[in-house]
């Protein structure tokens, strides 16, 4: 996109990361309702595909935003949500399962906060960010 003049490096970024999140969240929330073990399998890995290419483009992305001064804040605060996430998502699933008796709440809660994180990436991140240096 870069090389053809249609987005700037940021941008193309972004829609990268929006387009790979609204894809996942999609396949996520048609999981389970298939009920073949083939097509269960095919979407799991392009769930899984389209969840590698945003954690590649938001690395890329903290590099675009940020000053070169807090590149590894940056990084390190996108780290910091990612392994929250992480860390308590199979805590929430799992009482999700508990409380149903099914995966199916748990697959289309997971679906939803992709489709969040499509519209935080694309509404959110629209600039860099500024650094005010005061001098008096």
């Amino acid at each position: 996109m870069v090389d053809r003049g249609m987005a700037s490096q940021m941008n193309s970024k972004r829609i990268l990361i929006s387009t790979s999140a609204i894809l996942t969240a999609v396949v996520v929330v048609i999981l389970p309702f298939v009920h073949s073990i083939i097509f269960t399998v095919a979407l799991m890995t392009l769930a899984i595909c389209f969840i590698s290419s945003i954690t590649g483009g938001s690395w890329a992305l903290a590099a675009d935003v940020s000053p070169t001064s807090v590149v590894a804040s940056t990084s390190a605060i996108m780290s910091f949500g990612g392994y929250f996430g992480g860390a308590f998502s199979p805590i929430v699933a799992g009482m999700i399962v508990d409380t149903t008796d099914s995966y199916t709440l748990a697959f289309i809660s997971g679906g939803i906060i992709a489709g969040c994180a499509a519209l935080c990436f694309w509404g959110i991140v629209k600039k860099p960010i500024e650094v005010r240096t005061n001098l008096r």
